[in-house]
């Protein structure tokens, strides 16, 4: 194969039915991913969902590469119906390699071969029909039944779509050498896993087949069946925290499986392995809702004291976290939808799917939005999958629940859940039938595929200050895993910069800080959403708010917040908020506290600062709180 470009080579291989994916490339040593320290340079995944994307679809594949032009190339076995050993000489590979072509035969090995960045090698076959392959990885404590030093690349899991994966040529190792083919496939047709190695590595599920015993084969026998899907779990999450290898793992759970009382399934037993591997080694995996335990089970805590929860997954960082749903809520145009839209765009703009319900603001609205914000409309038509006011009742929304859950979203959004619930017939001040569609709906999407985030868009009651809660019924809250309140700070509209503030009120990922300040608003036909900036984002126009402000009180003298409430006709918070500005800048005066609290105007000896004058004033204090830290009135 001779390509001019990675984006050549990745076609090259598709144009041979084999599925590929973007990875990682090493810069001068250093993993484009840009952590610290990555222990896998150059060679895991760029996309959110990693394999489980691999495609062979052209568009998709220069979509790709048209945003990393430089990615290494891989290849997903299951898909592509690859088996691939991976030789590695620095641990054994070239001896029991050696050792293999002497048992087998040379002609068990005369198939396409690729010469890695190590020095290594990858030889290739095509997986036969029926068989069970699974990726098998060798560890100080683990030599593979193929001997010190060589890996098996194939099928994964036997519910897993892609399984394992390889870095094929022209690809970059991180010693600075390329991937190159020795013999490639278009040169040679792939051999078919000769039957002396299947043998050695395929998978036999039948208990009645001969095959390896292990000390703990009754581990669960006799265990009843209300248990067992808990119990299989915990084995799995216990062989994970022992660094124990997936595909001797999996033996184990499939041994004590047939051994439960009725035998348990095969297929949702090795779930249990997969959902446990999904943690890293050395930690007891976390019970998903999935494998939630029955009643008069303990969930210990000792294991996370002493090593912590495992890495956040965020979707979009620092805001929204994958498998928890979220709660985005605020009084009307406090910019919750163009903030709910900028971090959807960011998750479309990375190759990944989103959902979005809405309710709320109709086609029109949102495409005019997207273009504000700059989002790419074939990005969009590729991974943006909107319906708007669908109109879905608990009854009858099944078949549309499973269409999104294969799609593997990386988000679903719901604009706004009032809205939705209304659609869907439910009294949202009725706790049980809004518990009923969060645990349905919400938690569902959240805990099961692809565990996407799930952000749900939602307001406050116009009638009242308390913010810890959005409208309706508390439900809402307590099957939320993290709330964020939207405030705006300096109004804004489509020819105005304004700011708004992210106010948490609910923290159950534990790693989410308290508050986060964006800037918002139209400047030159473009719509701004972005984290504030104080270099960046000066206040340049004083809000409409503040100015009404003034007038009211120009015209009638000092008054409290309540009047301008009324006056005014705009919500509390957003009096509180005009009157802190107002404050800040000294265009006003306070006199009295609590619910004697006035406002004035400047006295006349004071020239206040013209609007958007001087250098930008630090951030306002908590509206609620005045000088002795108690609420206005």
């Amino acid at each position: 194969m001779v390509a001019k470009s990675m984006v050549d080579a990745a076609l090259e291989y598709a144009r041979l039915g084999w599925a590929v994916l973007p990875l990682h490339t090493p810069r001068a040593g250093i993993c484009s991913c840009r952590r610290p320290n990555c222990e896998n340079t150059g060679k895991h995944p760029r996309t959110r969902n990693g394999v489980a994307e691999a495609t062979t679809d052209p568009d998709r594949i220069r979509t790709w590469w048209g945003m990393w032009p430089d990615a290494n190339i891989g290849i997903a076995c299951k898909p592509s119906n690859l088996t691939v050993l991976d030789i590695d000489p620095r641990h054994g590979g070239e001896e029991s390699l050696a050792d293999l072509r002497a048992r087998l035969g040379e002609e068990a090995f005369a198939t396409v071969t690729a010469i890695t960045g190590s020095g290594g090698q990858h030889i290739v076959y095509r997986t036969p029909p029926g068989a069970v392959i699974i990726n098998v990885v060798n560890s100080p404590r683990y030599i593979g039944p193929l001997g010190a030093g060589i890996d098996v690349r194939s099928g994964g899991g036997l519910t897993s779509q892609h399984g394992g994966y390889i870095v094929a040529p022209p690809s970059l190792h991180a010693s600075g050498r390329q991937y190159a083919w020795e013999v490639s496939p278009w040169e040679q047709e792939l051999l078919e896993l000769p039957q002396a190695i299947r043998d050695l590595i395929e998978v036999r599920l039948d208990p009645q087949e001969p095959r390896e015993r292990v000390d703990t084969v009754s581990i669960l026998q006799g265990v009843d069946e209300g248990e067992r899907d808990w119990q299989l779990f915990r084995l799995a999450a216990k062989l994970r925290q022992a660094d124990v290898p997936f595909d001797v793992a999996l033996r184990l759970v499939l041994e004590a499986a047939a051994n439960c009382r009725p035998p348990f399934p095969k297929d949702e037993a090795l779930r249990k392995v997969e959902s446990a591997y999904r943690y890293p080694a050395g930690r007891s995996a976390i019970a998903a809702a999935a494998e939630t335990p029955p009643a008069g089970f303990r969930t210990l805590l000792g294991d996370i004291m002493r090593h912590g929860s495992p890495p956040v997954d965020w979707v979009v960082e620092p805001l929204v976290v994958r498998g928890m749903i979220h709660l985005l809520y605020g009084e009307p145009e406090s910019g919750k939808t163009i903030l709910a839209l900028r971090l959807m765009s960011d998750v479309v703009s990375r190759g990944e799917d989103v959902v979005f319900v809405d309710e709320e603001s109709g086609p029109q609205k949102i495409a005019d939005l997207l273009v504000g914000l700059g989002t790419d409309p074939d990005l969009v038509d590729q991974h943006l999958h909107y319906f708007p006011f669908p109109s879905l009742a608990l009854e009858t929304m099944e078949e549309w629940l499973c269409q999104v859950e294969a799609l593997r979203p990386s988000m679903v959004a719901f604009d706004s859940l009032t809205d939705m619930l209304a659609a869907s017939g439910i009294d949202e001040n009725k706790g049980h039938e809004v518990n009923e569609w969060m645990v349905a709906v919400a938690q569902r999407l959240a805990r099961t595929g692809a565990n996407p985030a799930v952000l749900l868009v939602d307001h406050v009651a116009k009638d009242t200050e308390n913010v810890r809660y959005s409208v309706g019924s508390r439900a809402k809250k307590a099957k939320s895993d993290v709330m964020w309140y939207v405030r705006r700070v300096l109004e804004f509209d489509r020819q105005t910069i304004g700011r708004i503030e992210l106010i948490r009120h609910k923290n159950r990922p534990g790693v989410l800080e308290p508050k986060h300040t964006w800037t918002i608003g139209g400047c030159e036909g473009a719509l701004i959403c972005r984290p504030f900036s104080a270099a960046e984002d000066p206040v340049v126009t004083m809000p409409p708010t503040a100015e009404r402000i003034l007038e009211v009180l120009r015209e009638g003298g000092p008054c409290g917040v309540a009047r301008l409430v009324s006056e005014l006709e705009v919500h509390r918070d957003t009096v509180h908020t005009n009157l802190q500005w107002l404050l800040a800048r000294g265009y006003i005066q306070k006199t009295g506290n609590r619910k004697a609290a006035r406002f004035s105007l400047a006295e006349a000896s004071e020239e206040p600062p013209a609007p958007g004058a001087g250098a930008v004033p630090p951030p306002p204090r908590q509206w609620w709180m005045d000088d002795e830290d108690e609420p206005w009135e």
